[in-house]
């Protein structure tokens, strides 16, 4: 193995043993340490003495069991002799990057960060526009007769409105921009609610097998993000089974101890939450695996669709404090492993369940564009609301100090005053009542605890339905 062929780009002290610690000297602050041939513990053990900071790379053939010990002595990975010089200094940056405040599996490569800004930089207007169209798609749903041939193409408008807006979802997902409402869920339960739809679409060439461990503990994540990870998931899994199979899902709470991370040097140790997506589809090589969660880097789904969507997974288990990786099944296929941070015990469990509730007597909108006001105003008015508008935060709040409203429905991005430090006014005028906040893209804008409930955050573009349910969800829960 050549030294200098590990050595670009890396500050490396490579060391035979323990007694090579005296050409310390010779190496300025190094990055990584990489002993070759080293299978004691002792020498772990000395090296992380010397270098608590500094990340260390084990190049030795070990078994399991002794790996495992190196790893609980203080190395960082553990490879193999015959492992390729490239992997050996991919070993050494991602050691590298755990030592740092983000880790390597939460680092973006920076193309893929311009990515996520991109899309962030672009959410809201886009969110907004695609809102105006559905809104009008939906207005000339209803003034067409049912037999008029203009009903195709309106439906295609609709069809392309809706793609476009889960790519914007996809990407903000991937970007970690998008916004999420975190609550304490049951994990076992969402799953089990959710298989019976997964079912009915998926026809009788797929079984779907659950292997769900008692006791699981709750985790604290976006109901909705979490049962978008395990639809794409799903989904994917019956793309690589183009005449059917096996769909397993198991979950089990697990530790991240030095068992692990020997195969997984980067995770962070401690308890988690594990969910497990197997399916029985021809097994991938190992860069295929890596790139799988990169976006166009993998495999595409379908005629009309992206390789956008595991993407997406990625960016959900990782805003959500998690991590993923892809493997291979035990005997065929792929195997994708989430983990997530158990919640706390004395967090209460959200439920699932809707509550339904009177229609409310009169609604403050909060919204700054034009279109997006009036398809708004139209759908509540439509259904027995009565809607005063506002364009503004400032104008929001002289409505409110001057009347009686049952809900206040704001946009989170707002000229002057957001959505956010409106609703903070408004909490502290009127305790109790019920806020919808709104929005194409918040950014930082929303902090956690801000919204009460994933109940009370809608994402755009949606349609008046979906608004209407919600408003009448929200007037009912406060009641």
């Amino acid at each position: 193995m050549s030294e200098d062929a590990v050595r670009h780009a890396l500050r490396v002290l490579m060391l035979a043993d323990a007694s090579a610690l005296g050409s310390v000297s010779a190496v300025d602050r190094p990055d990584v340490i990489i002993v070759q041939c080293a299978a004691e513990s002792a020498t772990c053990r000395a090296m992380a003495t010397a270098f608590p900071a500094t990340p260390l790379i084990v190049v030795a053939d070990v078994d399991e069991q002794v790996a495992v010990r190196l790893v609980e002595e203080g190395a960082d990975a553990v490879v193999p002799t015959s492992t390729t010089i490239e992997s050996i200094a991919q070993a050494a940056r991602d050691a590298i990057m755990v030592q740092r405040p983000k880790r390597a599996h939460e680092q973006l490569p920076p193309q893929l960060q311009a990515l996520g800004r991109l899309a962030g930089g672009v959410a809201h207007d886009f969110n907004n526009l695609l809102l105006v169209i559905d809104g009008n798609v939906e207005r000339l749903m209803r003034a067409l007769p049912s037999r008029e041939p203009l009903r195709r193409p309106v439906h295609a408008i609709a069809a392309a409105s809706r793609r476009a807006a889960e790519l914007t979802r996809q990407l903000l997902a991937f970007g970690r921009g998008q916004t999420l409402i975190p609550a304490v869920i049951d994990l076992n339960a969402t799953i089990d609610e959710l298989l019976p739809i997964i079912r009915r679409q998926l026809g009788p060439t797929f079984d779907i097998v659950t292997r769900l461990s008692p006791d699981l503990p709750a985790i604290r994540a976006d109901r909705a993000q979490v049962i978008a990870a395990l639809t794409n998931l799903i989904a994917n899994a019956v793309q690589s089974m183009p005449h059917g199979g096996t769909i397993t899902i198991a979950t089990d709470a697990t530790e991240a101890d030095a068992h692990m991370r020997v195969r997984h040097p980067w995770l962070t140790p401690g308890a988690f939450v594990r969910v497990q997506v197997t399916d029985c589809g021809p097994l991938m090589d190992s860069d295929t695996l890596e790139r799988l969660f990169e976006p166009f880097g993998n495999r595409a789904g379908e005629p009309g669709t992206t390789s956008l969507a595991l993407s997406s997974v990625y960016g959900i288990v990782k805003q959500s404090g998690g991590f993923i990786w892809a493997e291979p099944g035990d005997t065929s296929g792929t195997r994708i492993v989430m983990l997530f941070p158990p919640s706390h015990r004395d967090q209460p469990i959200e439920s699932s369940n809707r509550i339904g509730g009177p229609t409310c007597n009169r609604v403050l909108l909060v919204e700054d564009d034009e279109a997006v006001r009036e398809f708004l105003v139209e759908s509540l008015s439509r259904h027995g609301f009565v809607v005063e508008m506002a364009t503004s935060a400032e104008e929001a709040l002289e409505h409110w100090s001057s009347a009686r409203f049952d809900l206040l429905v704001t946009d989170v991005v707002l000229p002057g005053i957001d959505g956010r430090q409106l609703a903070q006014q408004v909490r502290s005028m009127s305790a109790g009542t019920p806020i919808l906040f709104m929005s194409g893209y918040t950014g930082d804008l929303l902090e956690d605890g801000d919204v009460d409930s994933s109940r009370a955050f809608l994402q755009k573009p949606f349609t008046s339905a979906t608004l209407v349910d919600r408003v009448r969800e929200l007037i009912g829960t406060s009641s």
